[in-house]
C-alpha cells in the first residue's frame, strides 16, 4: 500500500512541474501572447467592420463590450493600469491615420497579453 501512496505522489508531482512552460511554449512560431492578440484583434475586425477590414475612432468607442472585457476593466482598475478606449485607440493607431487595421491592434493585444500574463 504504502508504494502505491508513493507512486501517487511521484505522479502528482511528475505532472505538476511542466505547467510553469505552457506559457512559453511555442506552437507553429507562435507564443501564447502572438496567439492571444492575434485572435482578439480578428474577433474585433469581424465583430465591428467584417467588409472594410479596417476600425474607425467612432466605431471602436461606441462598440458594445463584452463580459470579459468589462471584468478585464474592472481588474486593470484595480491594479491602477487601465487606459480608457480614446488612449487605447490612440497606442494603437501608430500610423495616426485615424483607423485601426489588424496589424496594429494585433501589436497592442499581444503586448498587453505579454504584459497581463508574464508577470
Amino acid at each position: 500500500m504504502r508504494i502505491w501512496g508513493v507512486g501517487l505522489a511521484a505522479l502528482v508531482l511528475w505532472g505538476a512541474t511542466p505547467a510553469y512552460a505552457a506559457y512559453e511554449s511555442v506552437e507553429n512560431g507562435k507564443t501564447m501572447y502572438d496567439r492571444l492578440g492575434d485572435d482578439r484583434a480578428r474577433h474585433l475586425i469581424r465583430e465591428l467592420s467584417p467588409l472594410d477590414k479596417t476600425i474607425t475612432k467612432d466605431q471602436f468607442l461606441n462598440r458594445k463590450l463584452s463580459r470579459g472585457e468589462r471584468r478585464e476593466i474592472r481588474r486593470e482598475k484595480k491594479l491602477g493600469v487601465y487606459k480608457t478606449p480614446e488612449e487605447e485607440f490612440e497606442l494603437m493607431d501608430l500610423n495616426k491615420d485615424g483607423k485601426l487595421d489588424e496589424a496594429e491592434m494585433k501589436d497592442y493585444y499581444t503586448r498587453k497579453a505579454y504584459r497581463r500574463y508574464s508577470r
